[in-house]
C-alpha cells in the first residue's frame, strides 16, 4: 500500500469558542500525544467515538496546542459546555480525517468472487 502524502490536507478546522474563533489542528506532533494516552487510531476514535468527556477535552487540547502550547487541559474544558458536545466532536473528527491520508481500498481481482447478495 503507497500513501500519497500530498493527498493529507492538514486543514484547521474553524470552532467559534466563546465568540473568538479557535482552530482544531491535529499534526504529527498532536497524533503523538494522542499515541502516548490512547495506543494507536483505532484506540483514540474508541475513546472519542465512545462518549468520554475525557477523552473530548483531551482532543481539545491537543488539537488546539498549536495556537498555544502553554494551554492546560482545564482551561480548554471550562470553553465548552455539555451541549457543545455533539458539535466538537464532529470538529474533531473533521479535523482528524483533514490530516490523515485517505484510506486505499482494494478491489477483489478474483473473477469468481461474488458480490454479497442483498436479502431482500
Amino acid at each position: 500500500m503507497s500513501t500519497n502524502l500530498d493527498t493529507i490536507k492538514n486543514k484547521k478546522i474553524a470552532i467559534n469558542v466563546g465568540g473568538k474563533e479557535h482552530s482544531i489542528y491535529f499534526d504529527l506532533n498532536a497524533f503523538a500525544e494522542l499515541e502516548e494516552t490512547y495506543g494507536d487510531l483505532n484506540g483514540m476514535l474508541a475513546a472519542l467515538q465512545g462518549g468520554s468527556i475525557k477523552a473530548v477535552r483531551k482532543f481539545l487540547y491537543i488539537g488546539f496546542m498549536h495556537e498555544n502550547e502553554k494551554l492546560t487541559e482545564k482551561e480548554v474544558g471550562g470553553w465548552f459546555t455539555m451541549a457543545d458536545i455533539p458539535e466538537v466532536i464532529k470538529s474533531i473528527e473533521e479535523a482528524m480525517c483533514l490530516s490523515l491520508p485517505p484510506v486505499e481500498v482494494e478491489e477483489s481481482k478474483d473473477p469468481n468472487e461474488q458480490s454479497p447478495v442483498n436479502p431482500e
